[in-house]
């Protein structure tokens, strides 16, 4: 078996180069992928419901208007760039920079790589994160019975965006961690 190394520098066999995990239940994450999700989510709407909860501020009238409806349009405003800011931040770019994984992917052991092994990159984490939309419909169960359906565990964000969720060893005891990680829990 010929071994290669992807842009990282890890070394990856050729069944992981062909995103085969080389364990076969590499990717049959399907219970940590759901505690994973739920913590990310609590984790990650803590700001954006606050700058939402900045509305209360916006004096209403008893008959029901507003006598000031530039501040409710700046802080309305305000509340959904946080939103946006956040939401793209927590689930496309802070995992393209800690190597696949959200503070709830590296709790639960798990990380996100392209089918071809190698780390994936904001782009694919971002068209993950948007097709979201599509795996939490009806509460998740879209996105939980394309995982139970498909060979790797993958949802539909995973399969356009070419990626895998696979479990990951943990860190040696006490050992070298791998210092991008230190501002994580």
């Amino acid at each position: 078996m010929t071994d290669q190394r992807p842009p990282n520098g890890e070394l990856l066999s050729r069944t992981a180069a062909r995103g085969r995990p080389e364990r076969p239940d590499d990717t049959r994450v399907v219970l940590r992928r759901i505690a994973q999700f739920l913590t990310d989510a609590a984790l990650s709407s803590v700001l954006p419901w606050c700058s939402l909860a900045l509305l209360i501020l916006v004096p209403v009238e008893p008959d029901g208007t507003i006598p000031e409806p530039g501040l409710a349009l700046a802080l309305g405003s305000l509340a959904v760039t946080v939103f946006v800011v956040v939401y793209v931040g927590y689930w496309a770019v802070l995992p393209a920079l800690f190597r696949g994984q959200t503070p709830g992917m590296r709790l639960f052991g798990v990380r996100v790589i392209t089918d071809d092994g190698s780390e994936a990159t904001v782009g694919q984490m971002f068209l993950r994160w948007l097709l979201l939309a599509v795996d939490g419909f009806a509460g998740g169960l879209a996105g939980l019975l394309v995982m139970l359906a498909t060979e790797r565990r993958q949802r539909v964000g995973d399969l356009a965006a070419r990626t895998l969720v696979v479990r990951v060893a943990p860190p040696p005891a006490g050992g070298a961690s791998d210092h991008r990680y230190r501002h994580f829990p």
